[in-house]
């Protein structure tokens, strides 16, 4: 609840499933992102419906025709390669999760964004690049603050998820009891911090524009001490060039 009020009020999207949706959530649904495994589980008026690369498209799609819909994808060459065939199902934004990932292996999530922005630009549909049509979210427990986000921004992400960086936020521990109103103002200035942050590090970067001169921009970006083929792939040029 203390995620749904401060998504609602600050603007932002929640990211829940079946598990973690309940009746005291219906008053957010339209910043809920609800991510659902069969069609009878979407409640109405979700502002968006995540699926798995597996799951039929045409149920949701038919019984939600002006509901967003959004295929999450693990980072690995295996989703790379799956691109083009998710984006011929008709799905209206790509989203990258890290935590779909236990354990941990797989492409690092900046390589599995930046490659998948790049492919989107260079798919091309009726004679439009694909990525002038389709969203890209990255994110998940890797990202840890306003540095990751803006990284995966300029790598291609039209918006970054946090989730770990926030349970830490509010001093989220199992089976720890929480004042909720202290929670939810931490929350709330975790959540201005990081904003505050990446207009910090746009400006030092010389642009004014979030999502104009940062998405996809890696010029805003130089590598140090990766290795080439890890450069090549993320396509940012290294310190000093």
């Amino acid at each position: 609840m203390i995620f749904a009020k401060v998504a609602k009020a600050m603007g932002l999207m929640l990211y829940v499933d079946k598990d973690d949706y309940g009746e005291h959530l219906a008053n957010y649904l339209s910043r809920i992102m609800y991510a659902a495994d069969e069609v009878e589980d979407v409640p109405n008026g979700v502002g968006a419906i995540v699926v798995d690369t597996w799951c039929e498209t045409k149920p949701f799609r038919k019984a939600f025709p002006d509901t967003p819909l959004y295929v999450r994808v693990p980072p690995t060459e295996e989703s790379l390669a799956s691109l083009p065939q998710l984006i011929r199902r008709g799905f209206d934004a790509v989203l990258i999760d890290t935590d779909l990932m236990y354990p941990p292996i797989g492409l690092d999530v900046a390589v599995m964004t930046s490659e998948a922005d790049w492919a989107l630009r260079e798919l091309f549909y009726g004679g439009v690049p694909v990525r002038n049509q389709i969203s890209l979210l990255s994110g998940g427990s890797v990202v840890r603050g306003a540095d990751d986000a803006f990284k995966l921004l300029c790598l291609g992400a039209d918006a970054v998820g946090l989730s770990k960086a926030a349970l830490i936020a509010i001093g989220y521990e199992e089976g720890k009891r929480l004042d909720l109103a202290e929670a939810r103002q931490r929350l709330e200035n975790f959540i201005l911090a990081v904003k505050g942050e990446i207009r910090l590090l746009a400006g030092a970067s010389g642009v004014s524009s979030i999502y104009t001169s940062v998405v996809g921009n890696r010029e805003l970006l130089r590598s140090v001490d990766l290795e080439p083929s890890t450069r090549s792939r993320l396509k940012v040029k290294a310190a000093g060039t």
